[in-house]
């Protein structure tokens, strides 16, 4: 195969001359990066362009039929010894285009460029609809639950559709929605092609999901809704439902492009080396001399090109992880400037916590965070992704050994280091390992109530997310078809409508980490309350009547306690302290009495 000595036009790119790619299959390339990633894929193995190593450095391409023909001369893809056979040719010619780097970026990237409207189009659709369930999840939590979860049980059945209609039931009603025109001889392609029917059983298990927790949790649902509409009061007096979605999804965005720029450079500079090193290698092919052979991993054929291609191989991982680090620290500290305005709201009494609220507000809320916290939450982003697959491992082991509430391990690691740390850094202001233990060994001890809260109110949550996220892969897949506004025709709809199912997903986090936060440091406090007072006249509760009423009644299923309640022992201790008191003064008296009447014996 010959390979483009220069860069095409800008996109979208014409189709290159029949002298630039004779025998083979355009592949489309991105933005700046042409020359690198502009290739030719070779048409099949008949018609393989075949070089001799003749002193001249020309090459002959044979085709099955013996004719020949010329072709433009590259002396740098010339073998130099000998003529090795047709196949040898095609697969070398394949290797050089099968990439992950070129398969990044001329059927995944491409293809995202190439939809550039239709994702920006499903970008706003989508704010839309994050904005409307938002304002729906503020004004009636019930209503917002039942909403998210019909949109997400009729979406999840139409992606399954889509991926399993063709392949399982031989029906064609939604094949024109799905395209996928890539070449099968390229590994990725080829995975890609025979996976994505298959896809249709994660859309079916998400469906399966929702309406399982629905049924199961059926009556929890009350608790759920109260709890989110107990946080979306909060947050509407504080004004975060506003300020959250605009500081985090700007950020979120940018850290998106961030990513896709940073690794379309990365992955172009590691596949000029793969060139470079196949180049130098003699094309690709194995040397032939005098009928032998040399593998092109012996140590003669080593090429400094070779270890660059895999420095660059490796940044490019760096530079994932990176960004998802940055990432998870925005989010962190998102939710810590949330969790700073609910603990000033839930530890006021009734009637000061409106002017709580307005004395910590928004931007001092950033401020405390951004100078006293920021350090914390930095590390507490690196440790919790690096933890989440032991967690996982771990928490299974204790779950099947029985270790769990206040059996669990009580200084584990990789239990204690999770982003619930959050609110204890927020209403303490300690240390993060200090953090980390304090809310492992909270929700130790008041295991019962922590599981029932975060559950109702994570399938509330759950249902919307799903909602969103289908919703933009629906539109996606849909708008790309679209002649009219995509800059060449889709060849391949996965990968822009993956792109906008996590943009979706990003959307959903922007509106709604906030609520999630809420209701965190709402039932830490409440945990923290319960254990640090009982309700007596002298140590009453902080929580408002409403969320008393919803956890002990609704919860652990107590009777609501009230401002007549006593704790017996308190009051036990309280009454012989008394006595004591009494019985001192009692005694004080009766000595001053005695002292008085020896005075006045030895006066008369």
């Amino acid at each position: 195969a010959s390979f483009a000595a220069g860069a095409p036009p800008p996109a979208p790119p014409p189709t290159p001359p029949s002298s630039a790619c004779p025998s083979g299959v355009y592949l489309h390339s991105l933005m700046d990066f042409e020359p690198v990633f502009y290739a030719c894929l070779p048409k099949d193995k008949e018609k393989q362009t075949v070089r001799d190593a003749s002193t001249t450095g020309e090459a002959r391409e044979a085709s099955s039929d013996g004719s020949e023909g010329s072709e433009p001369t590259d002396s740098s893809l010339v073998s130099p010894v000998g003529k090795p056979p047709r196949d040898r040719h095609f697969e070398s010619a394949v290797k050089e285009v099968d990439t992950p780097e070129r398969f990044i970026a001329n059927a995944v990237f491409a293809e995202v460029d190439a939809n550039r409207w239709p994702l920006v189009l499903t970008l706003v659709l989508v704010i839309g609809l994050a904005f409307g369930l938002n304002a729906i999840l503020n004004r009636d939590a019930s209503n917002y639950h039942s909403v998210a979860l019909a949109g997400s049980s009729l979406l999840g059945l139409f992606i399954a559709a889509l991926f399993g209609l063709k392949p399982f039931l031989g029906m064609d009603t939604l094949q024109g929605i799905l395209i996928d025109t890539l070449d099968d001889r390229l590994t990725a392609a080829a995975f890609v092609r025979v996976a994505t029917p298959y896809l249709a059983a994660p859309a079916i298990f998400i469906v399966a999901r929702v309406a399982y927790h629905a049924i199961r949790n059926k009556n929890k649902l009350g608790l759920g809704t109260t709890l989110l509409d107990v946080a979306g009061s909060v947050l509407s007096l504080a004004g975060l439902d506003v300020v959250v979605p605009l500081a985090a999804i700007g950020p979120l965005v940018s850290i998106a492009f961030w990513v896709m720029f940073g690794t379309i450079y990365l992955s172009a500079v590691a596949a000029k080396h793969f060139h470079d090193d196949r180049v130098e290698r003699g094309g690709g092919l194995a040397k032939y001399a005098g009928g032998g052979e040399t593998s092109e991993t012996d140590d003669s054929s080593y090429t400094a090109a070779a270890g660059w291609h895999g420095v660059y191989r490796g940044a490019t991982v760096f530079h994932f992880l990176f960004c998802g680090w940055l990432a998870t620290w925005v989010v962190l500290f998102v939710r810590c400037v949330v969790s700073t305005v609910v603990v000033s709201w839930y530890w006021a009494r009734d009637g000061e916590r409106e002017k709580k609220l307005n004395e910590m507000g928004t931007v001092r809320a950033f401020r405390r965070v951004a100078f006293c916290h920021a350090g914390s939450l930095a590390l507490l982003a690196f440790w919790e992704p690096v933890l989440l697959v032991p967690r996982i491992f771990v928490t299974l082991y204790c779950r099947i050994r029985g270790f769990v509430g206040e059996n669990a391990p009580p200084y584990s690691y990789v239990l204690a280091y999770r982003s619930a740390a959050v609110c204890q850094i927020a209403l303490h202001g300690c240390s993060l390992r200090r953090a980390c233990f304090n809310q492992h060994h909270l929700k130790m001890r008041n295991l019962e109530i922590v599981r029932k809260c975060e559950a109702a109110a994570d399938g509330a949550m759950f249902a919307g997310w799903v909602c969103t996220a289908l919703a933009s892969f629906a539109i996606c897949a849909g708008l790309s078809g679209v002649d009219l506004i995509v800059l060449r025709p889709v060849q391949w709809t996965l990968a822009p409508a993956s792109c906008a199912s996590l943009a979706g997903t990003v959307v959903f986090f922007a509106f709604f980490m906030a609520h999630r936060e809420a209701v965190e440091t709402i039932v830490q406090c409440f945990c923290e309350d319960t254990e640090r007072n009982n309700g007596t006249p002298l140590r009453q509760y902080y929580a408002p009547a409403a969320l008393k009423k919803l956890i002990f009644v609704d919860v652990q299923g107590h009777r609501e306690p009230s401002d007549r309640d006593a704790d017996d022992t308190f009051e036990a201790e309280f009454k012989e302290s008394r006595r004591a008191r009494r019985a001192e003064r009692r005694e004080k008296k009766s000595e001053r009495q005695s002292r008085m009447g020896s005075v006045l014996e030895e006066a008369y």
